[in-house]
């Protein structure tokens, strides 16, 4: 059934994955596990140009209030829609590993293959 749902996902798409792991032993952000949000990567992985995972730690990285008191997110998201890695006149995405590493993401595929930006 996931492989038919992955078909109906556009390949143009762009994904920026944000998880949280509030270092409590938990490895959750409290609702979701670190290795549920990872599984997403799995999931879309050969199907899109552009998946990146973006992890955020401690206190700040609660499910529900990452969006609302954590600035590394906040940046993360804005460089992730306006940022200059991205070619707005085609709508494609264009990487940028310097943009990445400065984000500290974990991870990014780029039509379909793995790219280690840690």
């Amino acid at each position: 059934m996931l492989n038919q749902l992955k078909k109906r996902i556009p390949r143009q798409i762009r994904i920026l994955n944000i998880y949280g792991d509030l270092n409590d032993g938990s490895n959750s952000d409290g609702v979701v596990t670190t290795e549920s949000a990872l599984s997403l990567g799995y999931l879309v992985k050969g199907r899109v140009n552009y998946y990146q995972t973006f992890k955020t730690t401690g206190p700040e990285a609660q499910h529900s209030e990452m969006h609302n008191h954590n600035l590394a997110v906040d940046r993360a998201l804005t460089n992730f829609l306006w940022g200059k890695h991205y070619n707005m006149s085609s709508n494609a995405p264009k990487y940028n590993p310097m943009l990445d590493k400065m984000m500290n993401p974990g991870m990014a595929f780029k039509h379909g293959h793995q790219l280690e930006t840690r």
